[in-house]
């Protein structure tokens, strides 16, 4: 965000000496653009480092001076600790060292760490860390508000995706869907939008959509279902999540929704392509219980209603929204009738694969989503490595799906060109 305000700023100012734009003009671009805020420099990247070392160098010297110190002075060493980072935070704060006042809260963040497995030892708290966890997730959120602080905020994510995980391994699979795991990642996601920090936002997503997966993962545990059955709720519950983000982009990056959504736009569509991998790995179709086909029919509507409603609010187009109706159906037929020829099976499962990472590279290209056409390449070319791997021994095999798949992939080009050909005159008319 930083880099793509001083550029437009750079360029105003050849612009205005140029006589391109008048100076009114230009300061009225300049006021629309958004406002600086916290990134990571490569000075700021030492600086985190630096701060996690140091709280790391001091918590490994009192566990290995624990019991020579006092209890008063372990308080007095860990308060201490977070005091003195707090007032230099401030005073880095007046002289407007914007990240190195983050590494010194960093410090803070884990001096409070430190303090509450202290209150741990002490009162013999063992039974309850998961209580201690989301004391400190709530301090550390509470901080992060108060002080308008990314880093703080993803500190935050980070203990309350680890007092998940704990929570829920605490005694044996906690009864799924895991809603209050929902909590931590919800409210790092807000106070992210809140910020309008870029960094903040993109972990916040990432632990919402490890949320939902340990769900998915745990009712299929539960349940007993086979590979078909979860990976194929895997993929539709993504292709919801992604076209969510997608209505959310659609209301303009101005405002703190939109700008949330655009956010989200690159891991969902990520997370996509990752469950669509898994997914051609089943070699057996689903069961006929209700609860799958209820799972599936319902995420896969609501991924639909909501990439309909996006495609009207023009945050989605016609062909992507298209593509997204036969790639979702594919799959649901897929693990309704997986082939009993493992080969043909492959070439299916694969074949669903690469069209979902060319409908990546479609939304990079058209600029729905920003970094989409870099990751469906790299996508396309791990698919292809696992298709050459899987097939390794059985060259004739692995002959007749690359030349298949190269084959389709021409008439795909080909067409996609006669179309462009087509429409280019009547876009240029207007």
């Amino acid at each position: 965000m930083a880099s793509y305000r001083e550029r437009v700023l750079r360029d105003l100012r050849a612009w205005e000496q140029a006589g391109w734009v008048s100076r009114t003009g230009a300061a009225a671009i300049a006021s629309s653009l958004p406002k600086p805020g916290f990134s990571f420099s490569f000075a700021t990247i030492m600086g985190l480092l630096g701060a996690v070392l140091v709280g790391a160098g001091i918590l490994a010297f009192v566990a290995a001076n624990w019991e020579a110190i006092p209890r008063f002075g372990r308080f007095a060493l860990t308060l201490g600790l977070m005091a003195l980072a707090y007032v230099t935070a401030w005073r880095l704060q007046r002289r407007s060292l914007t990240g190195f006042v983050e590494a010194a809260l960093l410090i803070a963040g884990l001096a409070l760490a430190a303090t509450f497995v202290l209150i741990g030892q002490i009162y013999h708290l063992a039974e309850n860390f998961g209580g201690l966890i989301i004391s400190w997730v709530v301090g550390v959120y509470a901080a992060g508000l108060v002080l308008r602080s990314p880093v703080m905020t993803a500190l935050g994510l980070i203990g309350g995706a680890v007092w998940t995980i704990t929570t829920m391994g605490a005694a044996g699979p906690w009864p799924a869907p895991h809603w209050i795991g929902f909590a931590p990642a919800l409210a790092g996601g807000a106070i992210a939008v809140w910020l309008g920090s870029h960094y903040a936002g993109v972990l916040s997503i990432i632990a919402l959509l490890l949320w939902a997966t340990a769900n998915i993962v745990i009712v299929s545990a539960i349940n007993d279902w086979n590979l078909a059955e979860v990976s194929s709720v895997l993929v539709v519950a993504a292709l919801a999540a992604f076209t969510l983000a997608t209505l959310l982009a659609s209301f303009g990056e101005k405002t703190r929704v939109g700008a949330f959504g655009r956010l989200a736009l690159w891991p969902t569509l990520t997370a996509t392509l990752v469950a669509f991998g898994v997914v051609q790995l089943a070699d057996e179709p689903i069961g006929r219980e209700i609860a799958v086909l209820v799972a599936l029919v319902a995420t896969f509507g609501t991924a639909l209603a909501l990439g309909a409603i996006a495609a009207i609010r023009q945050g989605m187009g016609a062909t992507a929204f298209a593509a997204m109706l036969v790639l979702g159906t594919g799959v649901v037929l897929f693990v309704l009738f997986v082939p009993a020829q493992p080969f043909v099976a492959k070439v299916i499962g694969a074949a669903l694969v690469l069209s979902a990472t060319v409908w990546a590279v479609h939304l990079g290209h058209t600029g729905q989503v920003p970094a989409a056409t870099p990751t469906g390449l790299a996508a396309f070319g791990a698919e292809v490595l696992y298709v050459y791997v899987e097939t390794l021994g059985t060259i004739l095999d692995t002959s007749v799906v690359f030349l298949t798949g190269g084959l389709l992939f021409i008439i795909l080009a080909f067409v996609l060109y006669r179309i462009d050909r087509w429409l280019a005159p009547r876009e240029a008319a207007p």
